[in-house]
C-alpha cells in the first residue's frame, strides 16, 4: 500500500474500458443501444384539462423509434418539450411491458394548477421610489394548452405599465 495525503491506496488494476478496448467487446448498453424494437402502446395517465391530442403530439417519434437507443432519445425529448410547455409540474415517462410485439410506454404527467396570481412591491431605499407589481397566468382557459400572461407594473419613474402574453 502507498500512502498519499494520509489515506491509503491500493495499486490500482486495468480498468474495464481498458479491458474491452483490448478485447474487442462493447459494454451491454452499447448494444442495447442498437437492439431493435417495437413501441406497441403508449399509456398517458393523469391529464384532466387538457385534451390528449396536445400530449400525443410530441409522443409521434416515441412511437415511431425502431431502436433501444432512439427510443431512450425521444422519450427524452418529449418529456424536455412537455416541460417546457409550462402546463405540468412534472412529466416522467417510462417503460415496461416488454414481450415478442413491442414495449409499453407510459407517461405520468402532473398538471400545474390552471391559474397562478402574483402581487408585489418592492423599493430601491427612499420610499417615494416604490414599485409595485400584480402578474397573473392562465392555463389551458379554451382547453386547448393554451398559456395567458397579463402583468401590470406601476413605478414613479416609469408610470403605468402592461404587458399581455399569450402562446
Amino acid at each position: 500500500r502507498r500512502l498519499r495525503r494520509g489515506r491509503a491506496s491500493l495499486p490500482t488494476k486495468p480498468s474495464n474500458r481498458a479491458k474491452r478496448a483490448k478485447s474487442g467487446t462493447q459494454p451491454a448498453a452499447q448494444t442495447m443501444e442498437k437492439e431493435p424494437i417495437t413501441v406497441k402502446a403508449i399509456e398517458i395517465t393523469g391529464l384532466r384539462r387538457y385534451p390528449q391530442s396536445l400530449v400525443q403530439q410530441e409522443l409521434n417519434k416515441v412511437h415511431q423509434a425502431q431502436t433501444f437507443g432512439a427510443l431512450l432519445e425521444e422519450i427524452d425529448a418529449a418529456t424536455q418539450n412537455l416541460n417546457q410547455t409550462d402546463l405540468f409540474d412534472d412529466v416522467k415517462m417510462s417503460i415496461g411491458g416488454a414481450d415478442a410485439q413491442g414495449v409499453h410506454v407510459t407517461i405520468h404527467l402532473s398538471e400545474k394548477k390552471p391559474y397562478k396570481l402574483k402581487v408585489g412591491a418592492t423599493t430601491s431605499g427612499a420610499a417615494d421610489e416604490v414599485r409595485y407589481e400584480a402578474a397573473g397566468t392562465l392555463r389551458g382557459f379554451l382547453g386547448k394548452g393554451e398559456l395567458a400572461t397579463a402583468t401590470v407594473t406601476k413605478s414613479p419613474k416609469h408610470g403605468l405599465e402592461l404587458a399581455f402574453g399569450l402562446r
